[in-house]
Order: C-alpha cells, then sequence, then structure tokens
C-alpha cells in the first residue's frame, strides 16, 4: 500500500510540476511543451522517491505527498502571476507597437483569469493542508511509544 499511495501521489505531483512549468514557459515555442513534458516525466519518479524515502506506513507518506501539495499549489499561484505578466508583455508588443483594443481587453481578461489561479489554487493548497494534518495526526499516532509504567 505504501508504494502504491507513494506512486499515485508521485503521479499526482508531477502533473502539478508540469502544470508549473507550463504556465511558467507555456509561451515561448514548441521547445517549452517538450520542457513541462520532462518536468512531468523526471518529476513522477522523483518526488514518487522523495515521498516514499524512509517512510515506515503510508500515512507518512501521505503526509509528505500532502505537505509538498500544498506548497506547489503555492507556487502554482506565482508561475500564474508571471505567465500573466509574460502574456501582457506580449501583447503590449504587438504588431503595431503599442496598445490595440483586443490586447487591452486579453489584458483586463488575463486579471480575471489571475483571481481564478490564486482562489484554485488556495482551494487546493487548503485542501492539500487539511488532509497534511489529518495523516500527521495519524502518524502519531502510530510512532507514540507510551512510557512503561512503574510500579512504586
Amino acid at each position: 500500500m505504501r508504494i502504491f499511495l507513494g506512486i499515485t501521489m508521485g503521479f499526482i505531483s508531477a502533473l502539478i510540476l508540469a502544470l508549473i512549468g507550463e504556465m511558467t514557459f507555456g509561451g515561448k515555442g514548441a521547445a517549452a511543451g517538450g520542457l513541462a513534458i520532462l518536468g512531468f516525466v523526471i518529476g513522477w519518479p522523483l518526488s514518487s522517491w522523495l515521498f516514499m524515502r524512509k517512510a515506515p506506513t503510508p500515512a507518512r507518506v501521505a503526509s509528505r505527498a500532502f505537505l509538498f501539495g500544498a506548497i506547489e499549489w503555492i507556487v502554482v499561484i506565482f508561475a500564474g502571476w508571471l505567465m500573466v505578466v509574460q502574456t501582457n508583455a506580449r501583447l503590449a508588443s504587438g504588431p503595431r507597437g503599442g496598445y490595440s483594443a483586443i490586447a487591452s481587453g486579453a489584458m483586463a481578461e488575463s486579471g480575471t483569469n489571475m483571481a481564478f489561479i490564486v482562489v484554485g489554487s488556495l482551494i487546493c493548497s487548503g485542501i492539500c493542508l487539511i488532509g497534511y494534518f489529518i495523516t500527521r495526526g495519524i502518524v502519531k499516532r502510530e510512532t507514540h511509544v507510551p512510557l512503561p509504567e512503574t510500579n512504586e
């Protein structure tokens, strides 16, 4: 169960890493798509190994994965901000060298997109933190060693 959970959580983590890579480097040609796929292919075994490394129980694997997922979702906010800034810079330096009606509409829409990215990422990060605290409680119960009783 520990291995299955580590591989599954590693897969989900690798998908988030690929999302971050695509948001950061997505508008820079075909090589950027390959970079996102490479991040997924490398991120899956690496994150699976990090989750399972010296983890004696499935709860410990899940605890690590949830905490890493919460951190990844916070990073998605910064990657989304970078994507919006890059998109607006690309629109501002359009073919006419200045703003157009289409570019200004797209820039206004990118602010709305950023709001959705922030709210969605914070919700997902909150869910991951709730999962972390639940599994962390299970880990503490599993590893709690009671003190020996003394008969005095």
